[in-house]
């Protein structure tokens, strides 16, 4: 059997996606040099699950939608295909184990990196998977905050020791990457689509388009 590509994975409601999203998964595939990133929209987000999130068929047209003109990203709907709650182990594995296996490096904002901890079998997560978290020049360094065997695990990516690290995807680490930040976020996206305000500069002209010709995000502005 040949070796597994390795491949990031982004996750999220992606509702919308935008173009933070898009930065953030270009960025993280240059700085790790990997062919692919996967975005793998959430069905059923276990930290959301009395909150109202747009439907799967929406969010995964967006999703296709904003990676038409983007080679080096693809959609997953993983999450999509199995019922019950979305768990990061869960997916991870199940990528490992696919018709296509691939090995996951999954990537993670320093907030979900804090909490961490809380997730089904984040110990298993730390051991079985290389993680990678995405830094902005803003956020502490490693703050006391972090679960301790989390800590334990961070290194610079791609290395500033005297022995080169050993090439992404075998697990165990948690890769620091330092991303220029864009600063915007799916709920200012949703926050204007509800006011009537232009989203041309948030979101890829075509998920603008979509957004606009089904209407999405008004309810938001009703009281």
């Amino acid at each position: 059997m040949g070796l597994r590509p390795v491949t990031g994975v982004l996750g999220g409601t992606f509702d919308p996606i935008h173009l933070g999203h898009l930065h953030v998964a270009e960025q993280a595939a240059a700085i790790l040099g990997l062919e692919t990133v996967l975005l793998m929209p959430s069905a059923r987000p276990p930290h959301k699950p009395d909150g109202r999130v747009t439907g799967n068929r929406h969010r995964l047209n967006m999703l296709r939608l904003a990676l038409q003109a983007r080679p080096g990203l693809g959609v997953s709907t993983l999450e999509y295909d199995r019922t019950g709650l979305s768990y990061t182990i869960d997916t991870l594995r199940s990528l490992r184990t696919s018709e296509r296996p691939v090995d996951p490096i999954f990537l993670i904002g320093s907030d979900a990196l804090a909490e961490l901890h809380t997730w089904k079998e984040y110990r298993s997560i730390l051991v079985e998977f290389d993680l990678a978290v995405i830094r902005r020049p803003e956020d502490p360094r490693d703050g006391d905050t972090l679960d301790p065997e989390v800590r334990r695990r961070l290194t610079d990516y791609p290395g500033t020791g005297p022995e080169p690290l050993a090439a992404p995807g075998k697990g165990g680490r948690i890769f620091r990457l330092e991303v220029d930040p864009v600063p915007i976020s799916s709920t200012a996206v949703r926050r204007a689509a509800s006011l009537g305000e232009p989203i041309h500069g948030l979101v890829p002209l075509s998920v603008a388009k979509y957004i606009q010709d089904h209407q999405l995000y008004r309810r938001e502005a009703q009281p």
